[in-house]
């Protein structure tokens, strides 16, 4: 499977992640929810912002170091990293427009 693939992958698993959140903070308890899955990604956006949590990124850790040479992972990793940010910001609007 090619990375932009993995990385779409991931994008939607993400959205979907967020859009099963967003039935959960309207009825109850969901505020929490809500702030403590910000607070989640926002815990792993910071390492892989600094290129530090590659583990986190699915499919790295399989492939060969040959494969790997190949990419630019610092930059694949900043990139998953601006993504969890994106998605933790989406997540405290959705608490402050709800809320």
């Amino acid at each position: 499977m090619r990375d932009g693939t993995k990385i779409a992958i991931f994008v939607v698993s993400i959205i979907l992640f967020c859009m099963l959140c967003i039935p959960i903070a309207i009825h109850g308890q969901g505020s929490v929810i809500l702030l403590l899955t910000a607070a989640l990604f926002v815990a792993f956006a910071v390492p892989l912002f600094m290129g530090k949590g590659t583990w986190m990124i699915a499919g790295i850790n399989m492939m060969s170091e040959e494969e790997r040479s190949k990419l630019d992972i610092p930059k694949i990793s900043k990139s998953v990293g601006i993504i969890c940010l994106f998605t933790a910001v989406f997540l405290i609007f959705i608490y402050l427009f709800l809320y």
